[in-house]
């Protein structure tokens, strides 16, 4: 169903009943506050204007999660449907180890884990992925791990000592935390690349950089500070007050924006960042009000944002923004049944 676009000043020559008639429209209750009214209209409408564009872009015949497809010999498994990215594949080589992923936009164009360039194919994104993840391992084959006793292999990579060791189903190294490799070989490649993602040429040892669920944006984590914020260099913006303040300054520099660039550069695939406990709370409110957004997280902010302002964490814990979900399901089934 399209709703109008209204704009303030348009809703201010409703009357009270007008108003009433769009809150129906758009499934919010009434308020007896005119100027209450239209603050709720105009705050639905993101999330209204957001539903409308995917629906509009949305690709035809999307895949199943765990949906399996052949490339040039590379396994691409189906990760993840109907999220930021309209399809995220992952690229198996020939091992069966997952290598990276590529991704297929609302806009119908293909990314992948090591790069910011556009691809029109998947087999596009393929190749290059592949080209970009051998291009890493051959500079850094000439580092020699040592046996020091049974199971247990050692080298100095950058100054940073590196250990492996055999675990039960595969092996364990000191650069991946938990994480259980298949092969010796795997566990190699992936030590090397945590070593390179703490010392990335250019960046400063207090950063940490993370690509995010969303295309093309990027997680600059602060460790002296604790700050996290977010780098788009697609159209050279960062969320730190240093940029908000000073970006229109002539000859104006950024050390995040300066941090993402030299990372992307030195072409070492950077780590998803992990989840925070509010994109945990929003992830799981989106899997029970599915309709919220479409289904999609980044879009079920929005719908958040709109009714409990940026603090809305707490309005998910204390059940507050369940309740208006289904208030306003409660709403939509009402107006479902009078049409």
């Amino acid at each position: 169903m399209t709703h109008p676009i209204y704009t303030r000043d348009l809703l201010k020559n409703f009357s009270r009943s007008e108003l009433h008639e769009v809150c129906d429209r758009l499934s919010l209750p009434h308020r007896r506050s005119i100027k209450d009214c239209i603050n709720d209209i105009l705050a639905a409408q993101p999330q209204l204007v957001a539903q409308a564009e995917l629906e509009v872009e949305q690709p035809a015949n999307l895949p199943q999660v765990n949906d399996t497809h052949f490339i040039g010999g590379f396994l691409l498994r189906c990760a993840q449907v109907n999220g930021d990215y309209a399809v995220v594949w992952d690229v198996h080589d020939e091992k069966n180890v997952v290598m990276g992923e590529v991704r297929m936009g609302w806009n119908t164009f293909w990314t992948h884990s090591m790069s910011l360039n556009t691809f029109a194919t998947p087999q596009e994104a393929v190749v290059d992925l592949r080209q970009a993840v051998e291009a890493f391992v051959i500079e850094d084959e000439a580092v020699a791990f040592e046996k020091v006793a049974d199971g247990r292999w050692e080298a100095m990579v950058n100054g940073v000592l590196v250990c492996v060791a055999a675990v039960k189903d595969g092996y364990k190294t000191s650069m991946t935390e938990d994480a259980v490799l298949t092969d010796y070989d795997t566990a190699i490649v992936e030590s090397l690349l945590a070593v390179a993602r703490h010392q990335l040429p250019g960046v400063k040892p207090e950063f940490e950089i993370f690509t995010t669920r969303l295309p093309n944006v990027f997680a600059v984590h602060s460790r002296k500070s604790g700050q996290r914020y977010e780098v788009y260099p697609d159209s050279n913006s960062c969320t730190c007050p240093h940029w908000l303040h000073r970006h229109e300054q002539e000859g104006f520099r950024d050390k995040h924006l300066d941090a993402v660039r030299a990372a992307l550069q030195s072409g070492i695939p950077l780590l998803r960042e992990p989840q925070t406990d509010t994109e945990k709370l929003i992830e799981s409110f989106t899997n029970e009000f599915g309709w919220i957004g479409g289904g999609q997280v980044a879009q079920a902010r929005v719908w958040l944002e709109s009714r409990f302002g940026k603090d809305f964490k707490e309005a998910i814990l204390s059940g507050e923004a369940r309740n208006k979900a289904l208030q306003q399901e409660e709403q939509m089934d009402k107006e479902m049944a009078n049409w």
